[in-house]
């Protein structure tokens, strides 16, 4: 579940950077909220903050992401304990 977050959030910081970076000029420019297009611009202190914790999310995930999977279990899993075995007729004499 941590390497989904980590990945999701990565790239969500991705895209989000740029697209605010090539608004930027726009947003500097604007006057009184507005652009020169007329589209009201967004409030870059609320994306700072959103960027913020995100970013800390995804660093607290991937400080607890497991580094690697672990090895796979192979053969038989389930040994049957001797309840199990001798209810199913199979117990040892």
């Amino acid at each position: 579940m941590n390497g989904y977050a980590v990945l999701y959030g990565t790239i969500y910081l991705t895209v989000l950077a740029v697209l605010w970076l090539t608004a930027l000029p726009d947003l500097l420019s604007a006057h009184e909220g507005v652009t020169g297009d007329g589209t009201p611009i967004g409030n870059p202190y609320y994306v700072l903050g959103c960027a913020a914790v995100c970013a800390w999310v995804v660093a607290m995930a991937a400080r607890n992401a497991p580094a690697a999977a672990p090895a796979p279990i192979t053969g038989n899993v389930h040994e049957p304990r001797e309840e199990e075995q001798e209810a199913a007729g199979n117990g040892r004499s």
